[in-house]
């Protein structure tokens, strides 16, 4: 699949919910980066928000298999349409493209299937910070998929403690697994810390 040959992309912004990437996005942009123009105030690609909606929990119940076919076919064309709307405005002094859609995170290894050299930044902020966070939609949309029985009973803090670990490990471990000029990981501290 490649919707926009000769521009690099697609570039991935992606963490657990309220980890700062809306500032990662901001930076890239300023950089020549498209990320779209169907933007919240978040700078979250609505488009890409409403396909993690109809997906991730149909590719994260099937993750230890393989998607049935029907299931596959349309996962595939939805991300056609969604690329083709995402990328019409994409202005040809673009440097780069790809979209801000946190919860691309669960998606990962299908966005990679299909894209073998995509690159994606893994924002991880302070866990503490997460587990308190008045942003939990993730935690809301997604966390049965992640987290086990005893998990899901216990207090919000707790639940948002354990997808936060869960699935930035998962995805720390699916990173080490591709080439090193495909996955970067900064912690929102730092960038704070040194923005340079």
């Amino acid at each position: 699949m490649a919707p926009a040959p000769g521009i690099s992309g697609p570039q991935i912004i992606c963490a657990t919910g309220g980890s700062g990437t809306r500032v990662v996005a901001r930076i890239v942009r300023h950089g020549g980066m498209f990320i779209g123009t169907n933007l919240n105030a978040a700078e979250d690609a609505l488009d890409f928000g409403k396909y993690s909606d109809s997906w991730i929990n149909v590719f994260m119940a099937n993750r230890a298999s393989t998607l049935p076919l029907p299931s596959q076919a349309a996962m595939l064309h939805d991300l056609q349409r969604v690329l083709k709307r995402h990328l019409a405005p994409l202005p040809p002094t673009a440097r780069a493209w790809g979209w801000k859609e946190p919860r691309s995170i669960f998606l990962l290894p299908f966005f990679h299937s299909q894209f073998p050299t995509l690159k994606f930044l893994h924002v991880i902020r302070d866990g503490r910070d997460m587990a308190y966070s008045t942003n939990q939609n993730q935690l809301r949309k997604h966390g049965t998929w992640l987290l086990d029985t005893t998990e899901t009973e216990a207090s919000q803090p707790r639940r948002s403690i354990a997808l936060w670990s869960r699935l930035n490990l998962l995805t720390a471990d699916y990173g080490e697994t591709t080439p090193r000029t495909q996955y970067l990981r900064i912690r929102f501290e730092d960038l704070c810390h040194q923005p340079a």
